[in-house]
């Protein structure tokens, strides 16, 4: 349909997944004064470039933001000061960048911040501070329920983030965004106590990569069969590789984490994924009995592999 705008719907399902993943959505203003800019590069020596209002309703406010994460890493200080334990905030925004004689340069971002401490562990475990590997969790979450394969390589050649905690963020070689710590000069220039972890993606890289990868896919004319499978695993587990593990059966088409839950009835040191499994074959309609077939498979390999525990509807 030419009236779907990809983007727009892609940060509906980043939404959808960030949120179920216990982080909480923020909206920040999307002009900024001079001293968010220069905070913001307080690593790079220079400001990135932004326009300027004529006409700013705020005088505190002059320009217009080229990045979420002034007003992200100022609004995660304000509410880590409320916060008990870890803290996760995202936003997905549009940024604009000024272009010579033109209109400006429009691109839609999502950035998300973590932070602080973890809960404690089991069996006598203490609290941790959340780390670079609790920000790649993320990541990995994120890709399984938008079934895309995020890639990390080398340090993210961004002088916000820290040099060895940090990679940029790849689909198919192709770079997306940046993961890593936000270097402790600029989390202090915002107020931000201890360590924070950024990960930011570009809309229209991610889009595109993704649009590109649904085109070179031949369609069943075949109906899919669908079915959720819930899962119980050890809370470390990345639910990417499950996700990965799962779509690795010949008969599955696509897969989508939906649900991210420990509390009552999980055991301790545990969570639950659930995921959509649509099943789809090229050359027939499936039966039943290919589906129960295909699925006794994947629960065999997720048990040996994961040691998961297939969860009781």
């Amino acid at each position: 349909d030419p009236d779907i705008d990809p983007e727009r719907v892609l940060g509906e399902r980043i939404r959808d997944v960030l949120t179920s993943l216990g982080l909480r959505e923020i909206i920040t203003y999307v002009t900024v004064g001079d001293d968010e800019i220069t905070a913001t590069a307080a690593e790079s020596g220079s400001a990135p470039e932004s326009i300027r209002l004529q006409n700013p309703m705020n005088a505190a406010r002059k320009r217009m933001r080229s990045s979420l994460r002034p007003w992200g890493l100022r609004t995660f200080a304000l509410n880590q000061r409320e916060a008990r334990g870890g803290l996760g905030l995202y936003e997905v925004g549009k940024t604009f960048s000024p272009r010579s004689g033109r209109l400006p340069i429009e691109e839609r971002v999502a950035l998300a911040l973590l932070g602080g401490e973890t809960a404690s562990t089991v069996h006598g475990g203490t609290e941790r501070e959340l780390d670079f590997f609790d920000a790649k969790g993320i990541l990995e979450q994120l890709g399984a329920g938008l079934g895309v394969e995020f890639q990390l390589s080398a340090d993210a050649q961004d002088a916000a983030l820290v040099t060895g905690q940090s990679a940029t963020v790849n689909v198919r070689g192709k770079q997306v965004g940046v993961l890593g710590m936000v270097s402790p000069n600029v989390a202090a220039r915002f107020d931000v106590e201890g360590d924070i972890f950024a990960l930011e993606l570009s809309m229209g890289d991610l889009a595109a990569l993704m649009r590109e990868e649904v085109t070179v896919s031949s369609p069943s004319v075949y109906p899919a069969a669908v079915e959720d499978l819930a899962l119980i695993v050890d809370s470390s587990t990345p639910a990417g590789d499950l996700a990965s593990a799962i779509a690795g059966n010949g008969l599955v088409e696509a897969v989508e984490l939906f649900d991210i839950y420990s509390g009552d009835q999980i055991p301790d040191g545990s969570k639950s994924l659930a995921f959509r499994v649509y099943y789809r074959s090229p050359d027939r309609t499936l039966t039943d009995r290919d589906v129960e077939k295909a699925r006794r498979g994947i629960v065999r390999r997720l048990e040996s592999q994961f040691s998961a525990v297939l969860r009781d509807s």
